[in-house]
């Protein structure tokens, strides 16, 4: 008790022996001018481009889920997102207009920041500005701040990954203890980080192997940050190993691992994938605008040409080569492990392609070569107006499907409450027959595009919650439960929920929009969406009788 006591009592004289006022000051004023300038203008440049997107209050599905309460506090530590209980609590588990993405826009801002200081490149506010183009004008990134209430804890991950990655080079033990725990925090916040984690620190190697260093000089250097990212990825497995054995984590999603006899096909796939990815097309992100990316490969290349000759080294130029593939394929490396295939996710590619392209820019960059840096020059302006074009039309479309899906929604009330049967008195069952089909699906059609893109393609509304929504209008006051019909519902309970309904009724009905698509009887409101679901409903019936 003395010996804490003790401690107390010197902590309490330290603090009045030091102003820390003035001490944070001094720390801000040693920033490099470069630093604060640069993180000035990449703050600004994110809310003006996303300007219509805060002011309208944009979000995805999954967010409408908690309008009415606070997050899940236990829901993502289930899928082994353990991370962001501990940064959604210091926004006491809510998700307000502004205030989320600000702070997501911050991190942002400050990861191409640490990357120049990372990759060693010449400070200026040029270099700073070049990596920071697809990190944050990148049409992907329309995918991640789709979900608001996450979009905060996946743009801080990059950023501690990179700070991660500096203190490991630093030959201390507590910045080594300090460099393990935030890259496992990072990797628990969302374990596709580890595909971030692989593009930045192989791209250190590329970077260091065209300056001269060899592979040996290179393992030898950074073996005390290979041990400590190997030493992240175990821990993090544990962890994830202990949450499976108390019953907290499930597996499902990306965090289900794959069969051991599935492993070597995979690999070869995402090999293939990986490459393929450069040319994979996305609402917002069409073939004119994947040519117009491609176009840096050419001073890179050319570059790692120029360096063969000059070095009149066959090895030099397969090592570069073969750095740069190690880059490519390691940019979606957890998918080789992982039993869902998420890699052509829209929000999983920002978290991979954009820090590709980044590397390929700090390469150029690396040079110090006049010419490639105005080759470089010219090709970011038409990158930049192309991407500010695709993310504006992305707003536009998102609050153009959110608008129709309300639209929806407010029709299927007033036909609800048209229905000869209905009464306000009573409290209902609301029973889905299937998902409603999204406004975009009619308005923004994408054919030509070879994946889709959340933000277009998928619902603005829980399809498997609609009810939340409803609940929040305040004229839907008058149902208790709800219960969604899909094609893999049991029997036994769509049996049990249909007991008492006439089979005469059941066959009236039709999908959505048709005027039979709403069905009020006794005590249960039946809303039939899509005609799958409604041919297995009857089918079920039928064989029930």
């Amino acid at each position: 008790m003395k010996k804490w006591t003790f401690a107390i009592l010197m902590y309490c004289k330290n603090i009045n022996s030091k102003d820390y006022v003035s001490a944070v000051i001094h720390g801000c004023k040693s920033i490099k001018k470069e630093y604060k300038i640069a993180f000035l203008i990449n703050f600004f440049i994110l809310n003006a481009v996303y300007l219509y997107f805060n002011m309208n209050f944009l979000h995805g599905s999954h967010d409408w889920m908690h309008l009415r309460y606070d997050l899940d506090q236990e829901y993502y530590a289930t899928v082994g997102r353990f991370s962001i209980r501990i940064i959604s609590a210091l926004l006491e588990w809510k998700y307000l207009p502004f205030l989320n993405h600000c702070l997501g826009f911050i991190f942002l801002s400050l990861t191409p920041v640490f990357l120049v200081k990372y990759w060693k490149l010449p400070v200026t506010l040029f270099n700073i500005f070049a990596l920071s183009v697809f990190l944050l004008l990148y049409p992907q990134l329309s995918s991640v701040i789709y979900f608001l209430h996450l979009s905060y804890a996946y743009l801080l991950a990059p950023l501690l990954i990179i700070i991660a990655l500096i203190l490991s080079e630093k030959k201390n033990y507590a910045a080594s203890v300090f460099s393990v725990a935030l890259l496992v925090f990072a990797i628990g916040d969302y374990n596709v980080c580890i595909n971030t984690l692989a593009v930045i620190f192989i791209g250190k190697m590329l970077l260091e192997y065209a300056n001269g260093s060899s592979f040996l000089a290179l393992f030898k250097k950074y073996f005390r940050t290979i041990s400590i990212i190997c030493l992240s990825c175990i821990l993090y497995f544990l962890i994830i190993q202990y949450l499976k054995y108390t019953g907290v984590f499930a597996e499902k999603y990306n965090t289900a691992l794959l069969a051991s006899d599935r492993i070597l096909p995979r690999i070869f796939t995402v090999f293939v994938d990986s490459f393929k990815h450069f040319y994979t097309t996305y609402p917002f992100l069409d073939l004119k605008y994947c040519i117009v990316l491609s176009l840096l490969f050419v001073p890179m290349f050319a570059l790692v040409i120029r360096g063969s000759i000059r070095k009149k080294s066959l090895q030099f130029l397969l090592g570069q080569l073969f750095l740069f593939t190690a880059i490519v394929f390691c940019s979606n490396i957890i998918h080789c492990v992982t039993d869902t295939y998420v890699l052509f996710y829209t929000y999983v590619t920002y978290f991979s392609l954009p820090y590709v392209y980044t590397c390929v820019i700090a390469y150029i960059l690396n040079s110090h070569l006049l010419w490639s840096k105005n080759v470089l020059f010219l090709l970011l302006i038409p990158i930049c107006y192309f991407s500010i074009i695709r993310d504006f039309e992305c707003q536009k479309y998102w609050k153009i499907g959110l608008d129709g899906d309300k639209q929806i929604i407010s029709r299927l009330v007033d036909r609800i409450e048209q229905q000869d049967n209905f009464l306000y008195d009573t409290r209902y069952n609301l029973i889905f027959i299937g998902y409603y089909t999204p406004f975009n699906s009619h308005y923004f059609q994408s054919p030509q595009y070879d994946q889709d893109n959340a933000v277009v393609n998928g619902n603005f509304f829980p399809a498997k919650s609609l009810w939340a929504v409803i609940a929040l209008m305040p004229r839907a006051k008058w149902f208790n439960s709800a219960f969604l019909i899909e094609t893999a519902t049991p029997a036994d309970k769509i049996q049990k929920s249909f007991s008492d309904v006439p089979m005469d009724y059941i066959i009236s009905l039709k999908p959505w929009p048709h005027k039979n698509s709403v069905l009020v009887y006794e005590d249960k409101i039946i809303v039939c969406w899509r005609a799958d679901e409604l041919e297995y409903l009857k089918k079920v019936l039928e064989e029930s009788d």
